[in-house]
């Protein structure tokens, strides 16, 4: 089928080539028009429980359920061409919403595109071929449509043979041979499409093929908790729709009926089990053991539609359409039965709340639809008021117990729903924990087995793959009847039912506290690093400083002295807060000075890196700083951070919750040391930091007078006579090559 494809596309390249030369030769002034349109398209949503109701019950930290309101604005510029034989159309469109791009924008978002560009040739008044992107809209819209409510709208990359008598015809064929993306692509795509009319009864005859691929993942699972993917074999499935629509019109009265059967293989990725370890399956990765063993489907779609025209101005009317569904009380079913309306304009069927079938609700229990239409129009002013009555098509009650579209991840509430079929409380705890000892301990006081685990998601070390990282992993077990525990490092939070006794919950505080991480961070250096694993999106990572004890007399200028005693008492002195500022040109010795100090000073030491320094501004950096009282905060090369606030954007929040932390109000209670070095002019820093009574001490590092230099360069055993005032790195690295010569003005050539 692939290779088919292949030279179908090869031989239509060639011969539509070859007629839109012929056709270019021919110049008729006559039939030549060019059109140019536009469109602005603005459109303002209050958003509140689209595509799922918000009960309050499924209240939780990532499940927003606030309004929103915002403006859509989607622009167009069109162009047709026609001429002889010939058309041109091409759309350009960009889609944004009101805000998301800064005023001065380079369209960081990449929203314009070309939504339609294609050329159609006519090799008669009734027979064409049209060639490229385009959009495709059939009849009702069900399988086929524009999707055009949406600001981005749908477009396919195809050729469509037609033939448009009194009996319409058209073949399309897609086949994709480069990287797609989208949940909804195709690999490969082909439809038949037949309209016609006799009299007052109208038919449409829709067949379509669409492949999709799944991929065979070739891998060394000699780790299985983390597997070396080393290649992927595509292949594809395929599965079919055949069907039709058909209107009859008797006076004020029209009907509307349309049938489709889906038949087929469902996409599925696969693994050769011959590649797995003993004891690992192909199911344990959710995939199949070879190509084509996806589920195989057999799904329907039934509709039936009724309008009577009671005036010019008022319709009333009433419809039914079933879309079958699976059993989901079948733990054994093997075939999909639920229809997947594939490529249509979902959002016009079942309600405009988005319930159904609009990135949602696939492969469920189906969908049964009475709707009642009644709809006014009077020139100008328009009402169309449909109540739905929503049933399910298959058996068992479906909940999708993922949070948004695109969300893997369970969510904890609606999968109590689904399993209970009842409201839940939540209570959440919020703590660092070591999470292996807490599930051993849940383990022991509940005998969990391995059936009670909903989810057990386990990361391996990155330092030694056949090590569980418990700081990564997350777990969502049952304890008991209507009493579920979601364990991350940082959070352990209860689900359960009214019906449980709190009490109940209690019982495991003893649990969390004896197995609640004990933070031992002594008189080491430590890195600030961001994780979305621990509690406050931040934790300390423990680095080793080679230790030097520096001559602070002979390896800097005689006025430091006094300034160096001053730091040290300060840093030594328990409970008590301050900023020290070390600044100088580049070289000059303000890192070496650290590292001395971080050597000879038992505190604990904890370094902010530079990508990190906005987090200053987090509100969860000031409680994740306040676990470790009696600190020394280290910020390195920090002259953005305390850049004057009214040349920053951002207003530099940093910046205030820096000076808070080493005078505001919460200094007394945290009692953070706080050092800063950076190699900018003092006048480039707010005035706020050198207001008096703020700083410690501050210290502006130099080159070293000629004397003081001469000694060091003769201790290193240097014959150099020194002239002029130099920096430490200068005179410990005489030897080296000097790459700071940016003005050599050797030219190369003639």
């Amino acid at each position: 089928m692939k290779h088919l494809n292949s030279i179908f596309m090869l031989i239509l390249l060639i011969f539509f080539g070859g007629i839109m030369t012929a056709q270019e030769e021919k110049k008729d002034e006559k039939t030549k028009e060019l059109t140019v349109s536009a469109e602005v398209r603005a459109r303002t949503e209050y958003v509140h429980g689209i595509k799922s109701p918000v009960p309050e019950f499924l209240i939780q930290d990532n499940y927003k359920t606030t309004p929103s309101l915002f403006t859509s604005q989607r622009t167009s510029l069109n162009f047709d061409y026609k001429a002889d034989r010939v058309k041109f159309g091409a759309q350009f469109r960009d889609v944004r919403n009101w805000g998301d791009d800064k005023q001065l924008t380079a369209n960081e978002a990449s929203s314009l595109s070309v939504h339609q560009a294609w050329a159609e040739v006519f090799f008669t008044k009734e027979i064409s071929l049209k060639a490229g992107r385009m959009e495709l809209s059939y009849d009702d819209q069900r399988i086929l449509g524009a999707v055009n409510w949406t600001q981005q709208a749908r477009s396919h990359d195809l050729a469509l043979f037609k033939y448009e008598g009194a009996l319409k015809v058209h073949l399309g064929i897609a086949y994709h041979g480069g990287p797609f993306a989208g949940a909804d692509a195709y690999k490969a795509m082909q439809f038949l499409w037949i309209n016609g009319k006799e009299g007052d009864f109208g038919y449409s005859l829709l067949a379509l093929n669409n492949g999709k691929t799944e991929n065979g993942i070739w891998a060394d699972f000699t780790d299985p908790l983390a597997p070396i993917f080393t290649g992927v074999t595509e292949s594809n499935a395929y599965s079919q729709i055949a069907g039709g629509r058909f209107t009859y019109k008797v006076g004020a009265l029209s009907l509307a009926l349309n049938a489709y059967y889906q038949a087929g293989k469902k996409a599925a990725n696969w693994v050769d089990p011959k590649s797995l370890p003993s004891g690992v399956t192909a199911a344990d990765f959710n995939l199949a053991e070879k190509a084509g063993q996806g589920q195989k489907i057999s799904a329907y779609n039934f509709a039936l539609d009724a309008m009577y025209k009671v005036s010019d101005n008022f319709k009333a009317g009433l419809g039914f359409e079933m879309l079958s569904g699976n059993d989901l009380t079948d733990g054994n079913r093997t075939d999909e039965n639920a229809f997947a309306p594939l490529y249509g304009t979902n959002h016009k069927f079942n309600g405009w709340m988005d319930y159904f079938y609009v990135g949602n609700h696939g492969s469920s229990v189906g969908l049964q639809d009475i709707n009642l239409k009644i709809i006014y129009n009077n020139g100008p002013f328009f009402v169309k008021l449909i109540p739905h009555y929503f049933m399910p098509a298959g058996k068992g009650t479906y909940i999708d117990i993922y949070g948004d579209d695109y969300d893997t991840e369970i969510n904890p509430g609606k999968f109590f729903v689904h399993l209970y079929n009842e409201i839940c409380y939540c209570y959440t705890v919020n703590t660092d924990i070591n999470v292996k000892n807490f599930i051993a301990e849940l383990v022991k006081r509940y005998n969990i087995t391995d059936d009670d685990y909903i989810l057990k998601d386990e990361q391996a070390d990155q330092s030694n793959f056949k090590k569980i990282d418990y700081v990564a992993s997350q777990y969502f077990i049952k304890l008991k009847d209507r009493l579920l525990i979601e364990v991350q490092n940082h959070k352990i939070v209860f689900w359960y039912s009214p019906k449980i006794d709190f009490a109940e919950i209690t019982k495991t505080f003893e649990l969390i506290k004896r197995s609640k991480r004990r933070k031992q961070h002594n008189r080491k250096f430590y890195m600030i690093a961001a994780s979305t694993h621990s509690e406050f999106g931040f934790f300390l990572q423990e680095f080793d400083i080679k230790k030097i004890k520096v001559d602070i007399n002979e390896n800097y200028n005689d006025d430091f002295n006094n300034v160096h005693k001053i730091i040290e008492t300060f840093l030594k002195t328990k409970n008590q807060n301050g900023l020290v500022l070390l600044h100088g040109k580049y070289g000059t010795g303000k890192t070496t000075y650290l590292r001395h100090t971080i050597a000879n000073i038992n505190k604990r030491f904890i370094f902010l890196p530079l990508d990190l320094m906005d987090a200053i501004s987090s509100p969860n950096f000031l409680p994740f700083i306040s676990e470790y009282k009696d600190s020394i905060l280290i910020l390195e090369d920090c002259e953005e951070l305390l850049a004057p606030r009214e040349t920053s954007r951002s207003g530099n929040n940093s910046l205030a919750n820096l000076l808070n932390l080493g005078d505001g109000l919460l200094s007394d209670a945290l009692s953070i040391k706080i050092i800063c070095t950076f190699n900018a002019e003092l006048k480039k820093i707010d005035k706020a930091i050198l207001r008096k009574g703020r700083l410690v001490a501050r210290y502006e590092f130099k080159e070293l007078k000629v004397a003081k230099a001469q000694a060091i360069s003769d201790k290193a055993g240097n014959s150099i006579k020194i002239e002029k005032p130099l920096t430490l790195a200068e005179i410990y690295n005489q030897d080296a090559d000097d790459f700071s010569d940016m003005n050599n003005n050797k030219k190369l050539g003639f």
